[in-house]
């Protein structure tokens, strides 16, 4: 038993020294890493520390089960952290926004599970406790290896070097959050197997992202062509967003609705500047104000004030939409309200 441990321990540590090493190398240039990279170095934090686990045991025992609650309520959110590297790294308009906390609240809510019972009891709801989070892992992953493969546009797009790298980290940290089940479940006869896992996958992560990411070309992606099927299969998308008004949303932007086709604001960009002719934001107000002529024309809102319409047709400001409005129809909305009004009365 006592081998065991110290071969789980020395194998522990290779591992998670190899994830310290990734962070540090990384780490040096932090204000400018990607989210999808900010996140990553969260997933080799949370590695590193929870195997290191055992550091317990030569702590006085009244932090014992305060850091073991550390060290489980990080791991319960390793899932969801795959989870949003993997969404950020083939969504660069991926943000974190308020509904995402909820997924993070077993960082809370374990680190005071029981810290106040005695060990026995701890031991006892643990034992409850830790498949759920083996549980909770390995659903995440799964979740992120399912977005990929239906992310068919990231996958016909993207360049060999980003898909290479996200299947490696996928199925590294499947074949990880399956080794810690197996020694869930044969205990003592498995933590070797999930340690030397550990290490090897830890290893071979630190290796494959400085091969396919930490050189790889930075502006590939910029200037590379839209494959016109995909161009096409990606109009339709943005037709349906329009079709469903998105248009009226007063805050939509283009990062936002890169989000929600789950693609990138260049990409976007440059498929609304090829496909419809028009920059983001003229494509966006060329709905808004037809959205809008057609309320100016509609006889059973003749009573609606120009500045209600306005507002309920996306934009923010009044004057904007004036302004826009006598742009494109060369008439202020009044004017144009005026002459729908008279076309009624004559017909």
């Amino acid at each position: 038993m006592q081998q065991n441990h110290f071969l789980f321990t020395i194998f522990s540590l290779i591992g998670a020294s190899h994830c310290l090493f990734l962070i540090a190398f990384l780490g040096r240039d932090y204000k400018n890493l990607t989210l999808s990279n900010k996140i990553f170095l969260g997933i080799l934090f949370v590695y590193a520390v929870r195997m290191t686990k055992w550091i317990g045991l030569y702590l006085p025992s009244s932090l014992f089960i305060p850091y073991n609650n550390f060290c489980y309520s990080l791991q319960a959110i390793l899932g969801p952290l795959i989870y949003f590297y993997t969404l950020s790294f083939t969504n660069e308009s991926f943000a974190f926004r308020r509904k995402h906390v909820i997924y993070l609240a077993p960082l809370l809510i374990l680190q005071f599970l029981a810290v106040n019972e005695e060990y026995a009891k701890w031991m006892q709801v643990m034992e409850a406790v830790v498949p759920c989070i083996a549980l909770y892992w390995i659903i995440f992953i799964g979740l992120a290896i399912r977005m990929v493969l239906k992310n068919k546009l990231w996958l016909e797009t993207a360049e060999n070097f980003d898909k290479n790298w996200i299947r490696s980290f996928l199925l590294g940290n499947f074949f990880l959050a399956i080794s810690y089940i197996i020694y869930l479940q044969f205990e003592e006869n498995g933590q070797n197997l999930f340690a030397i896992a550990f290490m090897i996958i830890s290893i071979l992560s630190s290796l494959l992202y400085l091969h396919f990411q930490y050189d790889k070309p930075k502006t590939v992606v910029r200037n590379k062509k839209i494959n016109p099927d995909i161009a096409v299969r990606l109009a339709r998308d943005i037709d349906d967003l329009i079709d469903q008004k998105v248009f009226l949303d007063p805050e939509l932007t283009m990062p936002k609705m890169a989000e929600m086709l789950n693609i990138s604001t260049h990409m976007l960009s440059q498929n609304i500047n090829n496909y419809y002719g028009q920059n983001f934001s003229d494509f966006i107000n060329s709905h808004r104000l037809k959205y809008a002529a057609r309320k100016l024309e509609n006889s059973s809102e003749l009573h609606v004030k120009i500045a209600v319409i306005a507002y309920e047709s996306g934009f923010n400001s009044l004057s904007s939409f004036n302004s826009i409005f006598k742009k494109t129809y060369k008439i202020t909305p009044s004017q144009y309200r005026a002459e729908a009004k008279s076309n009624i009365h004559l017909s």
